[in-house]
């Protein structure tokens, strides 16, 4: 029997670590299907910074707040994936580089 973790319990366990800090309501992890197979979609709703916004849609505070809570949501889906022994997948950029990018995109969404 194979003991190879899914698509569905890897997306399950990453969902089970961001909902003990963002809280059920305000954690939404989907799994894309077909050619897309594999990516992680992550969508996290948090109260907005206590701060005046310049009246832009997002302005340059909340971009920056926005994009350091998106890297640390997609550090913890990393380590969740390490220990439980799965994996992200990649795509290449056509850059003419080779740049590699995970098949993961992460929101956050302030309140």
């Amino acid at each position: 029997m194979d003991n190879q973790v899914t698509v569905a319990q890897r997306n399950r366990a990453i969902k089970k670590a961001l909902v003990e800090i963002y809280g059920s309501k305000n954690v939404g992890l989907h799994g894309s299907r077909g050619t897309a197979y594999g990516w992680i979609n992550i969508k996290v709703t948090m109260p907005k910074p206590a701060h005046e916004c310049s009246g832009e849609y997002r302005c340059s505070i909340c971009r920056d707040l926005s994009r350091a809570e998106e890297n640390k949501i997609e550090q913890i889906a990393r380590d969740i994936v390490k220990k439980i022994g799965s994996w992200i997948g990649t795509y290449s950029s056509d850059d003419g580089y080779g740049t590699q990018y995970e098949n993961m995109h992460t929101e956050v969404i302030f309140i």
